[in-house]
């Protein structure tokens, strides 16, 4: 029996490591009210739950989302993963909360994250593209920045980890990880690049949850008295759905800025 208990052990932490949140991010929506909260987990979970409340005060508020299974197709055995998103609404601008997410099979440490402004806002975000895991020496100065408040959000504009898919998906795991100390306080917005480009973006795709439904390509959201647009130029060159995403974002691009006009 003494040997037993020890094997017992390891595989009930190993269970309970599965389940624990990891990845997380903050996402802008479409509306300065809102935030939606990205996690990952390595085993299903019953419910996707955030617990939130304003900074210093109780967790009171509680949000539930959805969980997907992402299923990679790089290496030599699978790695399926679970991603949480959970919509977090009516929050105040410019104000700080403190948030936990997961489930009641496990649950992240305690983070504090800052909402963005109103349209009378001035706002700082941190633009830039080309951030890998490897040599990403601007991590340690974008957490820097995020810690202290003097940045309201990030841009990154493609060549995610360099890259998201690599070594079955754990590089992208592993530069999530890494920049969740920003992710988890600033909202932390994405578009492709040509390093997404594998099994049709499936990475980009599945890991992000930036506005609309256009599989994280082309969105508009406000922050402050800015209305940034993102759009893909990587249609242009993967072709492998014909023109039609083309004409679809010009499209979607004309009707968003005639409703940007006349708002």
């Amino acid at each position: 029996m003494q040997f037993l208990l020890p094997l017992f052990c390891v595989v009930a932490i190993s269970e309970w490591a599965l389940t624990a949140p990891e990845q997380v991010m903050i996402a802008a929506t479409e509306q300065y009210s809102e935030l939606v909260i990205t996690w990952v987990t390595f085993e299903s979970t019953s419910t996707s739950q955030v617990l939130y409340g304003l900074n210093g005060g109780p967790l009171s508020n509680v949000a539930y989302g959805s969980e997907t299974e992402f299923v990679h197709k790089e290496g030599k055995k699978p790695l399926t993963r679970y991603i949480h998103r959970v919509n977090l609404t009516n929050l105040l601008p410019l104000t700080k909360y403190d948030y936990m997410c997961g489930s009641l099979a496990n649950w992240s440490k305690l983070f504090t994250m800052r909402t963005l402004g109103d349209g009378t806002s001035p706002t700082t975000l941190a633009v830039f593209g080309d951030l890998g895991y490897k040599n990403g020496q601007s991590i340690y100065s974008l957490i820097s920045e995020a810690t202290n408040g003097t940045i309201d959000g990030v841009l990154h504009c493609g060549d995610i980890a360099y890259n998201l898919f690599n070594d079955g998906g754990r590089n992208g795991d592993d530069f999530l990880n890494a920049i969740e100390p920003i992710s988890s306080k600033v909202p932390y917005m994405v578009a492709p690049g040509n390093h997404e480009w594998l099994h049709n973006f499936s990475d980009y795709q599945y890991r992000f949850s930036m506005p609309g439904n256009t599989f994280n390509g082309y969105y508009s959201w406000n922050v402050g008295s800015a209305h940034i647009i993102s759009l893909t130029t990587e249609i242009y060159f993967f072709l492998w759905d014909g023109i039609d995403l083309i004409k679809q974002q010009y499209d979607w691009l004309v009707q968003d800025l005639q409703m940007y006009k006349t708002s």
